[in-house]
């Protein structure tokens, strides 16, 4: 079995602030190597962010220059070998 908490910074540019993304996987190999698992968690605390930015000669009020990054998600999956 194997965990890792990892923690992503993410700068956010309206603000000037860095803002700590807390993501979270843990797994578990069968001891015959063949079938693992996975459970994984991404921005566990819901934090509001920037995931990136795009840059346009010329924007409009509808251009999206700035776009969100996801909130929280559980993701899971295994994987079977023969």
């Amino acid at each position: 079995m194997d965990a890792q908490i990892l923690l992503r910074r993410q700068c956010q540019p309206d603000e000037g602030r860095l803002v700590a993304l807390l993501n979270l996987r843990i797994g578990f190999d069968a001891p015959d190597s063949k079938a693992s698992f996975y459970l994984e968690g991404r921005n566990l605390l819901d934090k509001r962010y920037i995931a990136n930015v795009a840059v346009a000669g010329a924007a409009d009020v509808s251009s999206a220059i700035f776009n969100p990054g996801t909130g929280i998600a559980i993701y899971g999956g295994a994987q079977f070998k023969w």
